[in-house]
């Protein structure tokens, strides 16, 4: 296995530390750019982190509100695209933190 073709983890951020996170392994990993991305560090989103998005869609896991946010709190970042062509239960993986983010039973997180 190459260099480029090693699995990726998500990276040690100084500023993803500061804030409560769950380090997510994908079922099904996300190729990018020759890697291989295994695992996706979600941070707790702030209240700008938000902006824009209802939050009764997030709460009920509307894949549209998922898409939109999750590019805000995810390391290294998974984008829209990334999100839409991922298999549905690496989305529902992401949407039960982010659900357990919002309505404060999030006992898997990480300080």
């Amino acid at each position: 296995m190459s260099t480029a073709e090693q699995p990726t983890s998500a990276p040690t951020n100084p500023v993803a530390k500061a804030r409560k996170s769950v380090t997510i392994t994908l079922l099904e990993p996300l190729q990018r750019q020759g890697q291989t991305i295994t695992t996706v560090q979600l941070l707790k989103p702030r209240v700008g982190e938000l902006r824009g998005i209802a939050l009764n869609e997030l709460l009920t896991s509307k894949p549209e509100a998922l898409v939109n946010l999750l590019p805000r709190i995810t390391q290294p970042m998974i984008t829209e695209k990334e999100i839409w062509a991922m298999d549905g239960d690496g989305l529902v993986q992401m949407a039960v933190e982010v659900v357990s983010f919002l309505s404060g039973t999030d006992s898997t997180l990480q300080e």
